[in-house]
């Protein structure tokens, strides 16, 4: 849904009652609240499930290099904006268009790494520091070759100006804006509007639910293989 930023700020102001049906926001009160949102982005920004999307980054590797960085320029990957994490399953190096996974591991797998200087042309593992304002990605074996590599990281919520317009999926336009009404209530000074706190929570509920993917399930042959005992939820163990 599109909607412009001074739209976007009357609407937050109307839902506490700051104004009224038809009156637009003052100057002060609109970069007031325009802050608010981008708080508010910010915060989505690092929950995986305020993410409606994944983006593919393609790059060349590096020969020798060890960490390749990732964000803003200067990087050696320049992307829009530092990946918060990146996407299980998500990496993979591409050759004669053969694509062959990566695993993503953690930085304690890094760590213990008992020969992180190794050298091949195709890394096996990437682990992911999200060190800022560059995040660093540590491919073991250190590559030696420039081998394309792909990377599924988060779309993030672009910021907002003045002269912006809110260009978000479906959903979304509701939740921030009784989301940030709830942050303007003790900054303006006025009682909490008896429906706001439900309507935002069931608001980003909307917005978010189409953000998580339940995991796959399958069964044995025909169903639920029978016999062997049961489950105990106590212990995490079969009886």
């Amino acid at each position: 849904m599109q909607i412009a930023i001074i739209d976007l700020v009357a609407d937050i102001l109307r839902e506490i009652r700051v104004l009224n049906a038809v009156d637009p926001a003052n100057a002060p009160d609109l970069s007031y609240v325009l802050r608010k949102v981008n708080r508010q982005i910010d915060q989505w920004n690092a929950k995986r499930q305020a993410i409606y999307a994944v983006e593919s980054v393609t790059f060349n590797l590096t020969p020798g290099l060890s960490p390749h960085t990732i964000g803003p320029s200067p990087a050696t990957v320049v992307v829009s904006s530092r990946p918060e994490s990146l996407e299980p399953s998500g990496a993979s190096w591409t050759e004669n268009d053969i694509v062959t996974p990566i695993t993503v591991r953690d930085m304690t797998w890094w760590a213990q790494q008992g020969t992180p200087a190794i050298e091949m042309a195709f890394p096996t593992d990437v682990a992911y520091n999200p060190a800022w304002p560059n995040g660093e990605l540590y491919f073991w074996p250190v590559p030696n070759a420039a081998t394309s590599v792909s990377l599924q990281v988060r779309v993030v919520l672009a910021a907002l100006t003045e002269t912006s317009t809110l260009d978000m999926p479906p959903g979304y336009a509701e939740a921030l804006i009784l989301t940030v009404a709830e942050g303007c209530i003790d900054p303006f000074g006025v009682d909490v509007p008896a429906t706001l706190s439900r309507r935002a929570m069931e608001a980003r509920g909307i917005a978010f639910g189409n953000n998580i993917d339940p995991p796959p399930l399958e069964t044995s042959d025909y169903g639920v293989p029978s016999g062997g005992g049961y489950f105990d939820y106590l212990t995490g163990r079969m009886r």
